[in-house]
């Protein structure tokens, strides 16, 4: 049988006593096969199979090149796609998205000498309560990923938010797979690996491989492995590791060194950690626990030292040297520094040149302590802004005489009153001049 787009099967669903390995939508048997080129698959559910597709007999088989298997659940295991009794899968473009199991195999369920195979496509926003948010591999089911996305998938109690691969199955890794958000309850974000045991020979991570944004509650946000293990895991170089997390990070105890060389030759890893036993991207306890701590700078308007860290761990080298921060008008007078076990000088102390002594733990608030510079122009650590000069009131004035623009104006009272003088007797002159003239000519 073949779909192609714009064929929907939704919201159908499969209830009461029947087979486990029954689908609610799609049910592929004897031999048949089941070709989708588009279309859609969504909202079916099964109460004892696969809500979406299920391939049951031997020699049965599924290719995915296109459409969406979505929203669709189960109350058993493999809610997107059953596969399983000889059967095979193969997923080369198309989407299996936002499918919830209540038990193992959100997206895909793999059993029984199955065989799945991912070229491409998206596996993402799956969930199963217990094991295999994206894909469940066991009973000597194979997998060959070599592209495609598995992202965003959960767990809620157990291992494996990308992929759970149990101890009897196999899984071959190449190319380009990308495991990004996944996330478990337990162990293993991206991939979690129960055992190598059967055909398994161990897992190699290839160098164009992304495992990134993984999360475990406990061990391995990208890879779980046993301790046992490691050296049947080979990461290439060139594998990205990135963004991953675990409840605590670990360094390499020496004595795996050895294993470590020999097996793991990547070099791109969750920031700030430098090697990959770390926990973080993969699962490692054996050496010492890294506790990571905040550094907060209160600066009060000014600007932190170039190179200031935001953040230090026990597994650092101390004493970590804090700069000194600015600001213009100010001078800095230290930094008081608060923190679990602080002292009262620590608190109440300007500090200049600090650095974090060994042996300090916990978050670390650092306030900055500032003098407002005064009367300081050229120099000083910081100098200050001139303020601008208030421009002087001007001063009140007579109103001058009448005729009197040319007349030199001062403060100065004896000047003034001189003037005053000269004034009047211009003022009287022209008449005396004209009564001695009268007097003259009589």
């Amino acid at each position: 049988a073949e779909m192609y787009e714009g064929c929907v099967i939704s919201n159908n669903e499969m209830s009461g006593s029947v087979t486990a390995l029954s689908s609610g939508a799609v049910n592929v048997l004897q031999g048949g096969s089941f070709i989708m080129h588009g279309g859609e698959i969504s909202g079916n559910r099964a109460q004892h199979g696969a809500g979406g597709i299920a391939v049951r007999d031997s020699g049965s088989s599924v290719d995915i090149r296109d459409g969406v298997i979505s929203g669709n659940s189960s109350g058993n295991s493999g809610s997107g796609i059953y596969v399983g009794n000889g059967t095979s899968l193969k997923l080369s473009a198309g989407e299996i998205i936002g499918n919830t199991a209540a038990n193992n195999g959100g997206g895909v369920f793999c059993e029984n000498n199955s065989a799945f195979e991912m070229t491409g496509g998206e596996i993402s926003g799956n969930s199963a309560v217990f094991a295999g948010g994206g894909v469940y591999l066991l009973g000597n089911a194979a997998m060959e990923l070599s592209g495609g996305e598995i992202s965003g998938n959960t767990t809620t109690y157990l291992s494996g938010g990308g992929l759970y691969m149990a101890s009897s199955a196999t899984l071959d890794l190449s190319d380009t797979p990308t495991f990004d958000r996944n996330s478990a309850g337990e162990h293993g974000g991206a991939i979690y690996i129960e055992g190598f045991s059967g055909a398994s020979t161990g897992l190699e991570v290839p160098s164009g491989a992304r495992l990134t944004n993984n999360t475990a509650g406990q061990n391995g946000g990208g890879i779980g492995i046993a301790y046992s293990d490691l050296a049947l895991l080979d990461v290439k170089d060139g594998a990205t590791f990135a963004g991953n997390s675990a409840q605590v990070a670990y360094t390499r105890d020496p004595a795996d060194d050895a294993t470590y060389t020999a097996h793991v030759l990547g070099t791109s890893w969750t920031s700030p950690l430098t090697q990959g036993y770390n926990n973080y991207d993969i699962a490692y306890t054996n050496g010492v626990r890294i506790a990571n701590y905040t550094l907060t700078y209160a600066l009060d308007g000014g600007t932190n030292a170039v190179g200031n860290p935001a953040s230090y761990s026990n597994t650092d080298t101390f004493p970590i040297a804090i700069g000194n921060p600015t600001k213009g008008g100010y001078t800095f007078e230290g930094w008081t520094v608060d923190y679990a076990n602080a002292s009262l000088a620590d608190l109440t102390t300007n500090t200049k040149n600090y650095s974090i002594p060994a042996g300090t733990t916990g978050n670390i608030t650092l306030t900055a302590q500032w003098k407002k510079n005064t009367g300081v122009i050229g120099g000083g650590e910081s100098d200050p802004t001139p303020e601008p000069s208030a421009t002087p009131e001007p001063s009140p004035s007579a109103t001058p005489w009448p005729g009197a623009s040319n007349v030199p104006k001062t403060s100065d009272e004896a000047n003034l009153a001189l003037w005053a003088a000269l004034l009047g007797f211009a003022a009287i002159l022209p008449g005396a001049l004209s009564w001695g003239i009268k007097r003259i000519r009589g």
